[in-house]
Parts: C-alpha cells; sequence; structure tokens
C-alpha cells in the first residue's frame, strides 16, 4: 500500500458536522497493515495541502449542508493528479468557499506534492448547524456506510 492519509473534516459540536470525525474515530479503532495515517480537521481549507503533502494517496471526508430526513446521502469523486473532479463532491466547500478539488489544483499549482489520487466521499447533512452531539437519525447509517467505503478503498489499494 502507498502511504495513504485519511482526513475527516468537520466538527465535534455541530450535530451531524461531526460525522465525518466519527468515520475516523471508528477507522482509529480497526487496527490495518500498512501504511495509513489519520487525521481530523475543523475546515477543508488551505490547511488540507500540508495534510495532503507527501502522500501517495488521500481520501477526505467532508459534511455539507442539504440533507433533509431520508434524503442524507453519501457522493463520491475521484480526483487525479492534474484535474479537479467534477461532481458534487468535488465541489464541496472548503473554506471561504473555496471547494475542495480546487484548493488540490492550488496547491499542486503552487508547488505542494500531492496524492496522485485523492477520493472526496460526501456527505449531506440534514442539520449541519445545532451545536449539539446528537446527530440526526439517518447520518448514523451513513457514518457506517462511508466508513465500510473507506475500508473498501484502502482494500483495493493494498492490493
Amino acid at each position: 500500500m502507498m502511504n495513504t492519509v485519511v482526513i475527516g473534516i468537520g466538527s465535534p459540536i455541530l450535530s451531524d458536522g461531526a460525522a465525518p470525525l466519527k468515520v475516523i474515530e471508528s477507522l482509529r479503532r480497526k487496527k490495518r497493515s500498512g501504511i495509513v495515517t489519520t487525521v481530523t480537521l475543523p475546515a477543508g481549507g488551505f490547511d488540507l495541502l500540508t495534510e495532503l503533502e507527501g502522500h501517495g494517496k488521500a481520501i477526505i471526508i467532508a459534511v455539507f449542508p442539504g440533507g433533509a430526513g431520508s434524503d442524507v446521502m453519501m457522493t463520491e469523486s475521484v480526483v487525479g493528479a492534474s484535474s479537479c473532479g467534477d461532481d458534487q463532491a468535488s465541489t464541496l466547500p472548503g473554506d471561504h468557499g473555496v471547494e475542495l478539488a480546487r484548493v488540490l489544483d492550488v496547491g499542486r499549482t503552487c508547488g505542494y506534492t500531492l496524492p496522485g489520487e485523492t477520493v472526496i466521499l460526501g456527505i449531506r447533512g440534514a442539520d449541519v448547524y445545532t451545536v449539539g452531539e446528537k446527530q440526526t437519525g439517518v447520518i448514523t447509517e451513513t457514518v457506517k456506510k462511508i466508513t465500510q467505503r473507506v475500508e473498501e478503498l484502502l482494500e483495493q489499494w493494498d492490493t
């Protein structure tokens, strides 16, 4: 396995906004062979670049507003070494309204050594603004699905 980083972007005090951090917690509890680094960040802006630098592959998990009830969902985008994704996950907002995939492009332009493949897993949360540790019911299942998808990706990259 190449040196891989899994980054969860979220806030532990904002209801569904904590979902990416729950995924990272779950991954940390499981023992994996190979080189996998797990990181949590409060926001997805340019601080993301220093966490990505030097890794061969990356998975970024982020939450964005817009889900309602059973509409909570997961979306996935694969960003290559030289291009932005053009689907919903790659256009997840980071800090100051800059999309995550665009942050990667800026990093490459500025000379950062970024992963050759980055998978962005987006979670559409029903409630990402309420201060509180309780998540909406559907988000718990989504966290399980995201965790499973991350494990699948790590397994694929391990072979």
